[in-house]
């Protein structure tokens, strides 16, 4: 929120070497009790593969102020860059125990127990296969189930991953941990998955129309000075 605006950000659109970032500015009704849109400031991000790049303000022009906006940071992807079904960010290690609870970008999951009773074709009598269930809930409530595998063949350590393709989740049951009685859990988001951001700043420039007829008036004063010097230097030669 910035003054009586509250201010959120709506998406960008390149064109050229040119990004802009739409920012919308809502105002909450209170008659009504819902937000009301006011206006929408697109300032721009000028890329610049040698130079680096350059952002550009815009401002939203009122009697009594200015209000004037420019991004100070924003995530710029290759557009050109495809994002792959395997294109998965670095995974990040959690080391969780039975009824814990693990928070994604997109879901809830919870650590329901260990299943033994792994049936596979792929397994032989002598491994040993013990499954992690997981239950996840989306931010629709829609629920899903993962169980990632952890397989001892041979005196090796194995593991099988477990993927939630509609929420582009991939969980890897790393490891036991007896003493502590828990496990170690790796899990991978999709880059697709990460949320697009920027950093903004917003100044409100009160009375700024005042600034500019002053300067404007003084632009006339001098103007008007010099007209009268140079009539004055005529009359007196």
């Amino acid at each position: 929120q910035m003054d009586k605006w509250f201010v959120s950000y709506q998406g960008s659109n390149k064109v050229g070497v040119n990004i802009f970032y739409d920012i919308a500015y809502s105002s909450l009704d209170r008659s009504t009790g819902k937000m009301k849109h006011e206006f929408t400031l697109r300032p721009v991000v000028q890329t610049n593969d040698r130079m680096g790049n350059v952002s550009e303000p815009d401002t939203k022009h009122f009697l009594s102020k200015d209000i004037y906006t420019h991004v100070t940071y924003a995530e710029i992807e290759d557009e050109n860059k495809a994002i792959g079904d395997d294109d998965y960010m670095k995974a990040k290690e959690k080391k969780i125990a039975v009824g814990d609870t693990i928070i994604t970008s997109n879901s809830i999951v919870v650590v329901d127990g260990i299943v033994n009773n792994i049936e596979s074709d792929e397994f032989s009598d002598e491994d040993f296969v013990v499954g992690l269930k997981l239950n996840l809930i989306d931010i629709n409530k829609t629920t899903y189930t993962a169980t990632p595998l952890y397989i001892i063949r041979n005196r090796n350590a194995y593991s099988k991953p477990a993927e939630v393709k509609e929420l582009g989740l991939r969980f890897t049951f790393d490891k036991v941990l007896p003493e502590e009685k828990k496990f170690l859990v790796s899990v991978s988001e999709k880059k697709s998955n990460k949320r697009e951001f920027i950093v903004m700043k917003a100044i409100v420039f009160p009375y700024i129309n005042l600034l500019w007829t002053g300067c404007i008036l003084m632009i006339l004063g001098t103007w008007i000075a010099i007209r009268k010097r140079i009539a004055e230097n005529k009359h007196g030669a």
